[in-house]
């Protein structure tokens, strides 16, 4: 049956989502796709904006 509606595959979802500079998360509506505790979100963001923190948090880890 044709209804005119059209789904568009992935490779299109990932076009539209580069377009508009956001995760395929945000298109979705997900806004906590991992699963994150608030403290957790905000250690990762703090080692997002600070690459000599990312670097020696790495190293206490013992992560290669």
């Amino acid at each position: 049956m044709m209804t005119g509606i059209s789904v568009p595959n992935i490779e299109q979802v990932l076009k539209i989502c580069e377009f508009l500079d956001i995760t395929i998360y945000e298109l979705l509506g997900i806004s906590n796709p991992y699963n994150l505790s608030d403290d957790e979100y905000e250690i990762i963001k703090a080692l997002r904006e600070n690459p000599e923190s990312f670097k020696y948090t790495k190293q206490l880890l013992n992560i290669k």
